[in-house]
């Protein structure tokens, strides 16, 4: 399975996690402004439902009044579940 979607630590809200998007394995020409919308849309759901899935299911806390909240993870393991739910998807996706 291909790492389309990984884990790194927060550079602004160290020690959490973010969710990376390798954007060398995915052609994002004309993708949204906002690269963080591409994890709701490959699970085809709305970014706040993929922000209350992440906060709810994988212990996210959410961060950001403008603009685009992101989910940050205190918990590195439970980013990497999530990931690994997202580049799954992914593949599935990119096989058909």
């Amino acid at each position: 399975m291909k790492q389309y979607f990984r884990v790194e630590e927060s550079a602004y809200h160290a020690p959490n996690s973010i969710l990376i998007i390798d954007d060398t394995l995915l052609d994002l020409h004309g993708a949204p402004q906002s690269l963080h919308i591409i994890c709701a849309r490959v699970l085809g759901i709305s970014y706040p439902t993929f922000l209350r899935l992440a906060r709810d299911q994988f212990g996210a806390t959410l961060f950001g009044k403008r603009g685009f909240p992101i989910a940050l993870f205190p918990d590195k393991n439970k980013a990497h579940q999530l990931a690994d739910l997202l580049n799954k998807q992914t593949d599935l996706i990119l096989s058909h």
